[in-house]
């Protein structure tokens, strides 16, 4: 049984005179600023607002100010947790006991439990490694009593029980004897509950109990205790204390943006405006203490709601790769404030998948992510394919957050997808070192596969079991094989896999098989049987791999449907040339005399110089031919009928070439081709040409042609409605030949 020490204030005095709660002593629950101090070095700043209550006789002052009217009591605050307001001296609510490990739980949101067992196994061995030093442990073991409200209380060892069944075996079964929560050293108590319940460690071993462990575990050690009485009045205490009692390693590891996201979170969700939270978090002194604004408006804009499930999916994904990078001050001001010009969309999941490829970077320097940089968000500036990849991350979040799915699995298989689609669109697949996907439909599929569970993933909370990695796994070298042997020192030989050997230069060899002896390599000439060649273990590291091919022959089918004159791609071209050809002979054939036609200019027009014959005059187009696509044949013959020749039953649109437009400046380049310079009228009195099909050589092709004969110094005229003459191409019946 702990023994509990007294209260800081007795039935009476020094003196012998009863002790007066109200003039002797007050305990303070703070709710806004003030200077918060933990064993005096530890400090978090809140407002200026505090409640004074008095504990012993049940009264509840409030008082607000500079508080001078609280009692500065030095001789009982060495029992307290300090607190400062302004320049006097008070004490938070707090009496000391001396606790076993199994008398606590943790004091922690159910969605960061999980982070509990993340650093069991490096951080509590290494301290058993360098032996445990009980007189240390009670300046940071700060603890708080289990609510008294039921559904409160029941909330709270929930989450516990939620944390312990995750942990598949690390940590140790509730006993129902645990009275308080760990607010600090949380993460060295659950292990000594673990230790003491015989729990095995994540590779399956069981924790040796050194002697002066087994002495802590067996007697306990002192704990400053808060009443819960105090975390009602002021709900947001807890994670105010967690935070200055961390605080004190600033100097060495300071949070980063994302840890600041989530301590934001959680103390708006506690009750603060995020102004307020903003103050209280810079006060922990985080390495982004300088540009925290923006990482305050990131958190407020880009989190999902008021609940953050974008921040905790974040959170969860880069826990789940084990670290978490800095970002830096100039990439959180693109991540919060650059404008991606699309209209209409927020772009939230784009600035969450950014800042998960930034977070769980490979490429990084002195803790600080090297892998995006402004440049890459102005590749997706004002694209569709930006607005498509945020559409795709939207349908993409609603399944992972679909009925069946566990949130921690939805998130993880969530920020994968979109890990792989930023750094597929932004072509940095291979400088992240991640695996390259041909398109984004084989990274969704993957995802599907992932989510439905017929891809394994892997979340960074699993204990290391039959499925540990091969580099991770222990080796037994006093009794492995010859061919276990060769294989470990030889890491780059697996059978299947491609090498070299300088012996049998431009020849690639697959290793087929290895045995206790020898290793059999295979090489595959083009004209001769297949090259078999055995080694001796000890030559294996002669071996290069390569990732060349090797040289092989085309299989006969696949020779015959690529020849060219098989191919419907090259027939396409031929035909193309082909009718170009045609359009050019056809012109050049039928070409108007010199001297007969003559070109106006602003505005463009065509006239006549001398008097011409009925269809006399036959005005053929000019230029390239290009095949119209099957998609834009409607569009196209709708707006450009007459600019469309037809060969082998398939539309082709005429390209013109650059036409001459200035008369005033002879040294520029360009044609005059007649057909393009005769204007359109409305007026059918006006009208001195017709349009008409012509074919030539298989060639249809659209002309304009006078009807009757035409006087000197005329200008020429087509109609302006072309769908009296073409309708939707050349008519069915055969067509004059040029």
């Amino acid at each position: 049984m702990a023994e509990e020490t007294h209260s800081p204030c007795d039935k009476s005095d020094a003196s012998g005179s009863p002790c007066n709660a109200e003039d002797d002593f007050k305990g303070v629950i703070l709710t806004y600023k003030v200077e918060l101090s933990f064993n005096g070095s530890k400090r978090v700043t809140i407002p200026d607002t505090y409640i004074v209550e008095d504990i012993w006789n049940g009264k509840l002052l409030a008082a607000k100010g500079d508080g001078s009217n609280i009692t500065d009591r030095k001789a009982k605050a060495e029992q307290l947790v300090e607190i400062e307001v302004g320049n006097t001296l008070v004490s938070i609510l707090c009496h000391g006991k001396r606790s076993l490990s199994g008398d606590l739980l943790v004091m922690l949101k159910e969605d960061q439990l999980s982070a509990i067992f993340d650093f069991l196994q490096p951080d509590c061995t290494d301290i058993v490694a360098a032996g445990v030093e009980a007189d240390l442990l009670p300046p940071n073991s700060l603890a708080i009593e289990l609510a008294l409200d039921n559904s409160a209380r029941e909330g709270q060892i929930a989450a516990n029980i939620k944390m312990i069944k995750d942990s598949k075996g690390l940590l140790a079964p509730l006993s129902g004897h645990e009275r308080y929560l760990t607010i600090a050293n949380s993460h060295f108590v659950q292990w000594a509950r673990a230790v003491d319940a015989g729990c095995k460690g994540p590779d399956g071993s069981q924790p040796t109990v050194s002697a002066d462990l087994k002495d802590l575990l067996v007697k306990g050690w002192s704990w400053k205790i808060i009443s819960n009485e105090a975390e009602r009045l002021w709900p947001t205490l807890p994670a105010f204390a967690a935070m200055a009692m961390n605080s004190h390693n600033s100097t060495q590891i300071a949070s980063n943006e994302l840890e600041c996201m989530m301590q934001l979170a959680e103390l708006y969700r506690g009750g603060m405006k995020m102004d307020e939270a903003v103050l209280a978090v810079r006060h922990s002194a985080p390495a982004c203490k300088h540009y925290l604004e923006d990482v305050a408006y990131f958190c407020k804009m880009y989190s999902g709601g008021d609940s953050f499930p974008l921040l905790k999916c974040l959170d969860t994904y880069c826990k789940n790769h084990g670290h978490s990078l800095m970002l830096g001050e100039e990439m959180m001001n693109h991540l919060a404030m650059y404008d991606f010009r699309l209209p209409g969309q927020s772009m939230a999941l784009t600035r969450i998948g950014l800042a998960a490829v930034m977070l769980i970077s490979r490429k990084h320097a002195d803790g600080f992510s090297r892998l995006l940089f402004k440049s890459d968000f102005d590749k997706l500036k004002g694209k569709d394919t930006t607005r498509k990849l945020d559409e795709m991350f939207f349908t993409l979040w609603k399944q992972a957050l679909g009925a069946g799915v566990a949130p921690d699995v939805g998130y993880i298989c969530w920020g994968n997808a979109a890990v792989r689609m930023v750094l597929h669109i932004l072509n940095k697949e291979k400088v992240a070192k991640q695996e390259v996907y041909k398109s984004f439909g084989e990274i969704v599929e993957l995802f599907s596969q992932e989510l439905n569970g017929s891809v394994r993933v892997t979340t960074h909370s699993e204990p290391a079991g039959g499925s540990a990695s091969a580099g991770s796994a222990v080796k037994d070298l006093l009794n492995c094989s010859s061919q276990e042997v060769a294989l470990f020192q030889n890491a780059h030989i697996r059978i299947g896999d491609k090498y070299t050997h300088h012996d049998y230069p431009d020849q690639i060899f697959i290793l087929k098989a290895v045995d206790d002896k020898k290793a059999t390599f295979q090489h595959v000439p083009l004209f001769a049987d297949a090259l078999v060649v055995t080694e001796e273990l000890t030559s294996l590291k002669k071996r290069r791999a390569t990732k060349k091919e090797p040289t092989a022959l085309c299989p006969a089918k696949l020779t015959t449907d690529r020849l060219p004159h098989n191919l419907e791609m090259v027939q396409k071209e031929v035909d193309k040339v082909q009718a170009t050809a045609l359009l050019m002979e056809a012109y050049m054939n039928n070409k108007v005399g010199d001297g007969v036609l003559a070109f106006v200019s602003n505005p463009s027009n065509l006239a006549v110089l001398k008097k011409v014959k009925k269809k006399e005059i036959k005005l053929f187009p000019m230029g390239t031919c290009s095949l119209v696509p099957v998609k834009d044949q409607t569009k196209i013959l709708e707006k450009a009928k007459h600019c469309v020749a037809w060969y082998k039953t398939k539309p082709y649109q005429i390209q013109p070439f650059k036409s001459f437009n200035n008369f005033a400046k002879p040294e520029e380049t360009g044609t005059l081709c007649p057909y393009y310079w005769v204007r359109s009228s409305g007026d059918d009195e006006e009208i001195s040409l017709k349009m008409a099909w012509v074919e030539y050589r298989g060639l249809h092709i659209p002309i304009l042609e006078n009807e009757e004969p035409i006087e000197p110094k005329t200008l020429l005229l087509k109609s302006s409605d072309p769908d009296e003459v073409f309708g939707k191409g050349p008519s069915a019946k055969k067509a004059k030949t040029a």
